[in-house]
């Protein structure tokens, strides 16, 4: 069970905010950077919330201004949200793009550093349960699915290979898949599984229906799961992301899975607000505390990035 939300603060009353407007000019001071940034990446946005930093004065007027960057193409950042709330959702983004993310607190007095969370990735769109990944040969994708209690991984093999060129090894926390001498995939799993003999299977099969002979190591390998993680509603928290923890291994929108053998569940889209899903999916949180004072591109760039990057993702 994930913990329960932190309760919201309540919001100034009118009077307040008049004090902190009067007195602000006077008294007011240059506020801290946040505390932490918190980014829950799924395959079309961006959830961002922070936790703000030790108070410099009680007549800080605060807000926190939040910009985006993509990483791949590098451009200037972009202001996406200014105010007084510590969340915000970047949307209508591309899946398996990396983007630079920052966030800081002003007020009439200056501004604080910057808190950045650098090269975070967009989740794949899941087929299925599970999506494609990297091998070591240039160009060539592993695909993979689940169920509840299993995990099944289709590898390609080279030409020629024959069952006894392939070499599956299995560990509780590490998979290792060789034809011919090469590692093809190889890496530590993104859970337990049961590594003993009988615990899991593969063969070398024909790869699709196209009759060209391609063949492929198809892998099946049982989670170790508690019972209570197996149930009829297939809960999303409880699957795997990706086979393999590398970041070189894509990670799938867990909330997007959809299991189509023997249950037919999908999670609402907006079924959850931000802290739902930062506690639910922490294999998809990413977190940090460290300060970033790099400065990209003139106040004009990150306009026209902004407004070009809104008009082609609309």
């Amino acid at each position: 069970m994930p913990p329960p939300a932190e309760p919201k603060p309540k919001p100034p009353s009118a009077f307040a905010r008049l004090k902190r407007a009067l007195l602000a000019p006077i008294f007011g001071k240059p506020p801290n950077p946040p505390a932490s940034v918190d980014v829950v990446a799924r395959s079309r946005e961006l959830r961002v919330s922070w936790r703000p930093g030790e108070r410099t004065s009680p007549h800080n007027a605060d807000e926190y201004v939040l910009e985006v960057s993509s990483a791949e193409p590098r451009v200037p950042f972009a202001e996406f949200y200014r105010g007084e709330a510590c969340a915000f959702v970047v949307t209508r983004l591309q899946p398996e793009r990396r983007f630079d993310v920052r966030v800081r607190c002003v007020n009439r007095s200056g501004a604080s550093r910057w808190r950045a969370i650098e090269n975070v990735r967009t989740a794949q769109v899941p087929v299925g349960c599970g999506g494609v990944g990297p091998t070591t040969r240039p160009g060539e994708t592993y695909g993979w699915d689940q169920t509840p209690t299993t995990v099944e991984l289709r590898v390609p093999a080279p030409d020629g290979t024959t069952p006894r060129d392939v070499r599956v090894v299995v560990r509780t926390r590490r998979l290792e898949v060789s034809c011919g001498g090469e590692i093809v995939v190889a890496g530590e799993l993104s859970g337990d599984v049961l590594c003993q003999d009988g615990d899991y299977e593969w063969e070398l099969r024909d790869a699709g229906e196209g009759g060209d002979g391609a063949k492929e190591v198809f892998v099946t390998l049982e989670k170790r799961v508690a019972a209570e993680n197996v149930d009829e509603k297939y809960r999303p928290e409880a699957q795997w992301a990706s086979v393999f923890a590398g970041r070189e291994h894509p990670r799938v929108d867990l909330l997007e899975l959809r299991w189509l053998r023997d249950v037919d569940y999908r999670p609402p889209q907006d079924a959850r607000n931000v802290e739902e899903v930062a506690a639910a999916l922490p294999g998809m949180r990413i977190d940090t505390s460290r300060d970033s004072t790099r400065e990209r591109g003139s106040d004009g760039d990150i306009g026209d990035w902004g407004g070009n990057w809104r008009k082609s993702s609309a």
